[in-house]
């Protein structure tokens, strides 16, 4: 979880650092989901050949985001993103704009949204919000907002 919650926080450093990737500046940088153990760090478009107001924050190749790094989640016991069932609960795409950073979460900086959640658990454990309690000790809950607070809480809830 820290180092989820690590590379959320360089991200955002990066933007407002206005960090080169390449040799360029870059409209932002964001984090997005893969699947169950494993996320992306990607550099958003060349900011000197667009104008990043106008850019989907969400990750897209064809605009020319690029992906940086494949991190994979490692834990004893196994660290996951929470899924019901069989089915993985994916995170949206979370990117921070230069200068302030503004941070988007899929596509929206609206002040007034709610924070993404991004639920980690050990392998096997329920960690449904509302459902069986079980061993809920074993659920983390790392809570982006738009308003760029980066927080991290025991079980299924955001602070």
């Amino acid at each position: 979880m820290n180092l989820l919650v690590a590379d959320f926080r360089a991200a955002q450093h990066r933007s407002v650092s206005n960090t080169l990737y390449n040799g360029l500046y870059r409209c932002g940088f964001g984090l997005r989901y893969i699947d169950s153990g494993e996320y992306r760090i990607y550099a958003g478009a060349n900011a000197n050949a667009v104008d990043c107001s106008v850019q989907n924050k969400n990750y897209d190749p064809v605009s020319g985001d690029v992906d940086m790094e494949t991190k994979k989640l490692y834990g004893t016991p196994d660290i996951n993103f929470f899924s019901y069932g069989f089915f993985p609960i994916a995170f949206n795409d979370i990117f921070f704009e230069p200068p302030d950073p503004k941070t988007y979460i899929n596509n929206s900086a609206a002040l007034n949204d709610p924070p993404q959640q991004i639920i980690l658990s050990a392998e096997g454990t329920d960690c449904t919000p509302g459902g069986p309690q079980g061993n809920k000790s074993m659920c983390r809950s790392i809570c982006v907002y738009t308003t760029g607070r980066i927080d991290t809480a025991a079980g299924t809830n955001c602070p």
